[in-house]
């Protein structure tokens, strides 16, 4: 598929083994991640032998200073896989201890 954008042109490469060739819908919300709904999500898949520990931990005390914001990116949970987007910024919320408001989007069948 092409994708003309300005001057340039990009190519977008669409594969036929897309996992999201099956999505049903999604159901956004805005919420409070409370440190208990964040270990849930992670119990789905908790491999996390490529997390970045220093990363987790910035995030942890940009939370615990209230400066991590509501902003446009969100958590992506699926009810098959787990999470698919969000999370360091789950460890985190699991380290500060605290609620933080994200945008949650949930992949429903």
């Amino acid at each position: 598929k092409e994708v003309r954008m300005g001057k340039t042109k990009k190519k977008q490469i669409v594969k036929e083994e897309n996992p999201t060739k099956e999505l049903k819908g999604i159901c956004v919300v805005i919420g409070k991640m409370t440190p208990e709904l964040a270990v849930a999500m992670l119990r789905k898949n908790p491999r996390c032998d490529d997390l970045d520990e220093e990363r987790i931990q910035r995030y942890a005390r940009e939370m615990k200073a209230g400066r991590l914001m509501l902003n446009n990116t969100s958590i992506v949970y699926d009810h098959e896989y787990g999470v698919i987007d969000g999370r360091h910024r789950l460890w985190a919320v699991f380290e500060a201890g605290i609620p933080v408001n994200f945008v949650i989007a949930f992949v429903v069948a």
